[in-house]
């Protein structure tokens, strides 16, 4: 197809698009899980867009790491299927009356076996 559009013309760009890209479209076309877009990671970093002007009133970069790790936990926990808003009350709670102990951390992390089942959107 290359020699049968000008270059200039919007096939003959497409073309060029799609052969300068060819080890990536071949991975694509040879590995079903590789997904065609990155609409997923786009998802992913939209709620730290929205919220970057907020980011900047940050008092400290301890703050920011703090905030940071905070949308890292929600993103881990709509990612493993859970109300995001039920199971941050549950880790409050959890945390509240159990400390900071190493396997209360293990007990609630996003992806722990030992996960209400009322705290799921969709089961597993």
């Amino acid at each position: 197809m290359k020699e049968e559009y000008p270059p200039s013309g919007k096939v003959g760009q497409a073309v060029k698009y799609c052969l300068s890209r060819e080890a990536s479209l071949r991975a694509w076309l040879e590995d079903g899980k590789i997904p065609i877009d990155n609409n997923k990671a786009e998802r992913m970093v939209k709620p730290f867009v929205v919220a970057r002007k907020g980011f900047l009133f940050s008092d400290s970069r301890r703050g920011a790491e703090a905030t940071a790790a905070g949308f890292s936990v929600l993103q881990s926990a709509v990612d493993n299927g859970l109300n995001p808003e039920k199971y941050l009350e549950w880790v409050q709670e959890k945390l509240s009356t159990e400390g900071l102990k190493d396997s209360v951390l293990d007990e609630v992390a996003p992806y722990s076996e030992d996960i209400p089942a009322d705290l799921y959107i969709r089961k597993k």
